[in-house]
């Protein structure tokens, strides 16, 4: 194939690439987000039947109150406070996490130092006897 004829196809490709990026035209609109609400389609229930428990009590539900940071104090379990308390001291604190994060990265930068050209010497000095 000569030079010319691929350099004609070559800038007919580029051309048809570009004008095809125009097929949708200077008058479109992006469709508005739908109108929410909620979560769900249908309204949530304000009341649960009561429960097989110990109480036997029905949950309410209450649109758009917080939830409190310790949100499992509300179940009143010892067992769940103290399993919560005891993970939160084995877990690693901020500084622990920024330090491995930033040991990780000079370790990626350490790597990367194979893709560079390295430069060998050495030297041998000897007398003639």
């Amino acid at each position: 194939m000569s030079v010319k004829r691929v350099l004609g196809v070559t800038i007919a490709l580029s051309v048809t690439v570009l004008l095809s990026g125009c097929a949708v035209g200077p008058d479109f609109l992006h469709p508005a987000a739908p109108e929410v609400g909620r979560y769900t389609r249908e309204p949530t229930v304000l009341r649960t039947v009561s429960a097989d428990t110990k109480f036997g009590r029905s949950q309410r539900l209450v649109n758009g109150r917080d939830i409190p940071a310790d949100w499992w104090r509300l179940f009143h379990s010892p067992a769940l406070n103290s399993l919560v308390e005891k993970s939160v001291v084995a877990n690693p604190n901020l500084q622990a996490t920024i330090a491995a994060l930033r040991a990780a990265k000079e370790t990626v930068a350490a790597q990367q130092g194979k893709y560079f050209p390295t430069i060998d010497a050495s030297l041998n000095p000897s007398c003639p006897m």
